[in-house]
């Protein structure tokens, strides 16, 4: 059922560039929590309580200011904030892989890049979720977020037994390089989406 649904959807374009995304940032979201949690633990004198430190910064922010975010959404174009918010993460994602490699991280710069990291999710979030009805028409979204959601939550759990493995037997650092390396990934299948309020007339949206 999932391949003819798939099949169907795939005839929209933007749909199967969509999906590829999705799949690819929650392969990185999965990787990414398991990778920090091992960065932080490693520091010399870091506890569990700097651990939810580290951890809440992404989430506080977000829920915060997921209102405001949802304001943004509304007034400007969802694809360019999709797009330069998941670039902006991956820069503050990759200073914090950096922080490992070359030694100087601490629980402040982490806690400050992941309160970074959840003003932009705040933003991203409801942007998303509006990207779907631009490229499918009305009739088609219940099972265009049946194949979104089911191809999400894969690639999560992809992505969290890949950090497990990663943190273990390669290196700390690698996790979260690959998580920059995967939302630079997301960006690039997810850059152009096909714009249509009705399923009939379409107009083509770039990121720039």
């Amino acid at each position: 059922m999932i391949t003819s649904q798939l099949r169907e959807l795939s005839v929209h374009k933007g749909f199967a560039r969509l999906i590829s995304a999705r799949f690819i940032s929650n392969v990185g979201n999965g990787l990414s929590p398991i990778a920090l949690a091992y960065g932080v633990l490693s520091l010399s004198g870091a506890t569990g309580k700097d651990l939810s430190l580290v951890m809440s910064a992404r989430i506080f922010p977000m829920i915060a200011l997921m209102l405001f975010g949802g304001v943004i959404g509304d007034r400007f174009k969802r694809n360019r904030i999709v797009g330069g918010t998941d670039i902006l993460g991956s820069s503050f994602v990759a200073i914090s892989a950096a922080s490992f490699l070359f030694g100087f991280a601490s629980i402040p710069l982490l806690v400050f890049m992941g309160f970074l990291f959840g003003v932009l999710n705040a933003m991203w979030w409801p942007a998303m979720s509006g990207v779907l009805p631009a490229i499918l028409p009305k009739e088609k979204l219940k099972d265009g977020n049946a194949v979104v959601g089911l191809l999400s939550n894969f690639g999560y759990v992809v992505g969290a037994l890949m950090g497990g493995h990663a943190c273990y037997l390669i290196w700390l650092w690698l996790g979260l390089a690959c998580r920059c390396t995967l939302v630079f990934s997301r960006w690039f299948f997810g850059v152009e989406f096909r714009c249509s309020s009705d399923g009939a007339a379409r107009t083509d949206v770039s990121l720039y």
